[in-house]
């Protein structure tokens, strides 16, 4: 604690000068990467809808009770600067991104809204100067399983001593929330308040819903119906196309096999993508050994924080693949159906209208280690929950799958519209926008 405290006091020092002598630059907003070295989709899709202007001016503000109206005198075409960097378990890494924070500290210090989709010390941990709105919009459009603050003073998560000497999710006015029913977990997570709320949905939602529309604008853009809120596509260019292409490109053996040649994958693709078990390996031969291989392909992914050993047994099976080459969301493109437990994915395959099977193995378990927010027994979706392999993979069958099901799960975890969430974030983000004196 004693190093942590000295370097969080170091970054203070550094930013004083920053934030005195900075000067705020208005109509400037800055959004902030911290899951990769590369912007997020959300935050790709986001800076799009801004820098593209107001095209279709959404009339209200949020999808939620608070539905507020959009300013009419709000700035159309603000200045956008996107910055992405993760921190790397090296020297040479925390060198690079102590040089990253300074640049984060700089724009942060010049913006009139800051959004990030992470914690960041950059944020938390320092003593901003009045008049910059910090919107957190979070990289997870879920609360399936406990996480952050719900986890201090866990085996799962930190103490609460160190979570408050980095300022974990301090400094926030705004929290996007998916759904009413996600709003208590929220604010256990981040430590806010009812009023710091926002049911704005989140830009990925616009790509998920897309992804399973079947109207296709001349212009590369994915339409879909809307309830009025004037903002019915999202331009997403032919990327989900482009995608199946890199992904057959990547693993030819998915159409090797193919014999109707409407078909680029002539058995169904199931995607396996389970949640972290902080250094628990996932427990594998527990489905593969019972699943048809000779009806369906089998697209692994587990999670890239913590790989492990895969057994020789499965290595060269033919339907099966282990990948670390595509994300999940990508992998949406292609699947008939995704299996899962406890991981976001649930919500983003909801949100895709791809079928989503629960292979909770360990749920008692998880319960006891980690913690959930909601018992998926006890959803829409409790007839596709199972606890051992053998009944999931009898079960596995996406052609008679109860869509209606699906939806009333993904209506309860994602409260705002299919389509139309990223211009409705990008008129809120302007809202707080001042419009640059004309010289």
């Amino acid at each position: 604690m004693f190093l942590i405290r000295c370097a969080l006091l170091a970054l203070n020092i550094a930013y004083a000068p920053i934030r005195t002598f900075s000067r705020r630059i208005k109509g400037k907003v800055t959004l902030l990467s911290s899951q990769d070295d590369v912007p997020s989709r959300d935050i790709r899709m986001l800076a799009a809808a801004l820098s593209a202007g107001q095209r279709d001016r959404p009339s209200v503000l949020s999808c939620g009770q608070d539905r507020r109206p959009v300013p009419l005198s709000c700035i159309s075409n603000p200045k956008v600067v996107v910055l992405a960097g993760r921190m790397r378990r090296s020297f040479a890494g925390a060198l690079k991104f102590a040089g990253h924070l300074l640049r984060e500290l700089y724009h942060i210090a010049s913006s009139e809204v800051v959004v990030l989709e992470g914690y960041t010390v950059s944020v938390g941990a320092v003593k901003h100067k009045p008049g910059v709105t910090i919107l957190q919009m979070w990289h997870a459009p879920d609360a399936i399983k406990k996480f952050s603050r719900q986890l201090l003073d866990t085996p799962a998560g930190q103490s609460t001593e160190l979570a408050d000497a980095l300022g974990m999710h301090r400094n926030y006015d705004y929290l996007l929330c998916p759904s009413p029913a996600v709003a208590p977990a929220f604010k256990e997570a981040f430590g806010v308040t009812d009023e710091q709320l926002v049911y704005l949905g989140m830009p990925r939602i616009d790509y998920l819903s897309a992804l399973r529309q079947k109207q296709h604008s001349g212009d590369g853009s994915f339409c879909a119906e809307h309830s009025g809120d004037g903002s019915s596509c999202v331009t997403l260019t032919d990327e989900p196309r482009s995608t199946r292409a890199k992904i057959l490109g990547k693993y030819p053996r998915l159409h090797a096999r193919q014999g109707d040649a409407s078909s680029a994958f002539p058995r169904p693709v199931i995607v396996y993508a389970p949640t972290f078990r902080d250094g628990r390996p996932v427990e594998l031969n527990g489905l593969l050994k019972h699943f048809d291989f000779g009806r369906f392909t089998l697209v692994v992914k587990l999670h890239p924080l913590y790989p492990q050993e895969i057994s020789a047994e499965w290595t060269n099976r033919d339907g099966l693949l282990f990948d670390k080459e595509f994300s999940t969301d990508e992998w949406l493109t292609t699947a008939a159906a995704v299996i899962t437990d406890y991981s976001g994915v649930a919500v983003e395959a909801a949100a895709a209208a791809v079928p989503v099977y629960f292979y909770v193995y360990d749920i008692d378990q998880y319960m006891a280690e980690r913690g959930l927010n909601f018992d998926l027994r006890r959803e829409a979706v409790a007839p596709y929950v199972f606890m051992n392999g053998t009944a999931l993979a009898g079960a596995l069958d996406p052609a008679v799958y109860d869509l209606t099901r699906l939806r009333t799960f993904r209506e309860r975890m994602l409260s705002c519209p299919d389509m139309g969430n990223t211009e409705r974030l990008a008129a809120f983000v302007r809202s707080f926008l001042t419009k640059p004196q004309r010289s």
